[in-house]
Parts: C-alpha cells; structure tokens; sequence
C-alpha cells in the first residue's frame, strides 16, 4: 500500500529514487502505517481509496480504474496498479 500512495513500482530499485522520492516513500509509509494500526491492520476496515482492498485477479485500481497487475518479486505476489504506479 505504501508503494501505491507512492506511486512507486513495486519491482523498482530504492537506489534508483531520488532524494525527493525517498522523502516521499517515508512520509507516505508514516501516513499508511497510522492507518493500518488505527484500522487494526483489517482489510474491510481500510480506505475504499487503497489498493489493498482491491488484491485480486480481475481487480480494478481504485484511483484510476484500470486493471491492477500482479507480478512475484522476491518470492511474494505484489499487486500495483501498471498506469498510476509508473
């Protein structure tokens, strides 16, 4: 979920982001971590507006309306939107 409010690819380097993209990643991990907890880390208590919720086959981005991908990336199963996560 962090990369997804990033709008950072989840098969991307962290050496490849610039010093703003680093400050980015951070600030939005702090705001998506205090979600989490506040919604006990539930998926049905998430925002409607995350990808989280939206993990499966067929599913569609929540900010764009395209299909969500799947891609395994160091043997977990990541889900990324292909157009809002460039």
């Amino acid at each position: 979920e962090i990369l997804f409010q990033a709008r950072v690819r989840p098969d991307r380097r962290l050496s490849s982001l610039d010093t703003s993209e680093r400050k980015k990643l951070w600030r939005v991990a702090l705001r998506v971590l205090r979600k989490a907890i506040e919604a006990r880390a539930e998926v049905d208590r998430m925002p409607s507006d995350w990808l989280l919720p939206h993990r499966s086959e067929d599913a569609l981005c929540p900010d764009c309306g395209g299909p969500v991908s799947s891609k395994k990336i160091s043997g977990r199963r990541s889900y990324f939107c292909p157009h809002c996560q460039e």
